[in-house]
């Protein structure tokens, strides 16, 4: 298994969530849109998509305080929410 800490280190753990709320909740929701070199990341998502189980569990270990400083323009209630969202939509198709 590869290092999906630096899969979600070379995404950002915020676009991560953003972009992952886009592709499986909401796709009026552009957020993750709002950074530089998209392109790269959502490479960088797609090689690592086979893991994204695995990277919700990490993500769910993070201090989402430290997700406050991000270039998204989301604060950290609405990261949180997003991430809960996720979690429970992932739980379903279980």
């Amino acid at each position: 298994m590869p290092d999906l800490n630096a899969y979600l280190r070379s995404m950002g753990v915020a676009w991560f969530i953003s972009y992952s709320y886009y592709l499986r909740v909401n796709r009026r929701h552009t957020n993750w849109h709002n950074v530089g070199d998209v392109d790269s990341r959502i490479s960088t998502y797609e090689s690592g998509n086979r893991y994204y189980r695995q990277m919700l569990d990490i993500v769910g270990g993070k201090d989402f305080n430290r997700l406050a400083r991000n270039g998204l323009g989301l604060t950290v209630q609405e990261l949180s929410d997003m991430f809960t969202t996720l979690r429970v939509e992932d739980s379903t198709l279980t």
